[in-house]
């Protein structure tokens, strides 16, 4: 639909490393806590030819540094189904790793509401079941040097080369910090399934998502949710992105339009 494309707004809040006017399907990424649209940089060159891959870039991280941080999962999510609004209806997966699952679940129930495209469907990696509250949240109170060490510490993730050098840590530290906030102060909104595909991914090896903290995935959605395990941690996607990907992108995954 033309009239609704505004390319300056569209691209604030959603990046396109490599983009793909002739697309047939889109994949639009959110990312971890305090991570910004580059954690998927990669992900366009391993992506098939007909997929626009879209990374959602939050304030106050990477290009919109100069912003402040947001604090609200639905605020946030609202403002990237508007950017996504703006562009042409493509059969569309939404992927959220972490924070970003709960991200990319608002985004949906958005999307649902304003009938956006023909074929939607989600998926969600590395993040417990959204009714569950965050365990073991101490660390928020530290001062920022002992909150990076003990966030790295619990899900890692932080660069080594960032740790080293206070300027970075400086410069991290608050996007992470907003990012823990919303995730803490996020309740899901709605008790009522979404009549959508939906996967939920995660690596073996993550205690954040052990069997009975994702179990209450399955109460989001009003069918068969799918279960993808990967060797690894919480950060196992960094090392398996073709597999993830492929997963995503799989026919069974993603109707070819017809």
């Amino acid at each position: 639909m033309p009239d609704r494309w505004q390319h300056s707004f569209a691209d604030e809040w959603l990046l396109c490393f490599k983009p793909r006017p002739a697309a047939r399907r889109r994949l639009v990424c959110f990312g971890p806590a305090g991570g910004g649209a580059s954690f998927y940089r990669r992900w366009p060159d391993l992506a098939p030819p007909d997929v626009e891959v879209l990374a959602v870039q939050l304030p106050g991280r990477e290009t919109r540094l100069g912003e402040e941080p947001r604090r609200d999962i639905v605020e946030s999510a609202a403002e990237v189904v508007r950017a996504l609004l703006a562009r042409p209806d493509l059969p569309t997966v939404l992927f959220g790793h972490s924070m970003g699952a709960l991200l990319a679940l608002e985004a949906a129930r958005g999307l649902r509401r304003a009938e956006y495209a023909p074929e939607l469907r989600l998926a969600v990696s590395g993040r417990e079941s959204p009714d569950l509250a965050m365990q073991d949240t101490g660390f928020m109170t530290l001062a920022d040097d002992a909150f990076l060490i003990a966030v790295d510490r619990r899900y890692g993730g932080i660069p080594p080369a960032v740790m080293e050098v206070a300027e970075l840590r400086e410069l991290i530290a608050p996007a992470l910090r907003a990012d823990f906030a919303a995730v803490l102060g996020y309740r899901i909104p709605s008790p009522d399934p979404l009549d959508i595909d939906l996967t939920v991914m995660r690596g073996r090896d993550d205690p954040q998502t052990a069997d009975e903290r994702i179990a209450g995935w399955d109460r989001v959605s009003l069918r068969p949710v799918r279960r993808c395990d990967f060797p690894g941690g919480h950060f196992y996607l960094s090392d398996r992105a073709e597999a993830v990907l492929s997963e995503l992108l799989a026919d069974r995954f993603v109707a070819e339009p017809s």
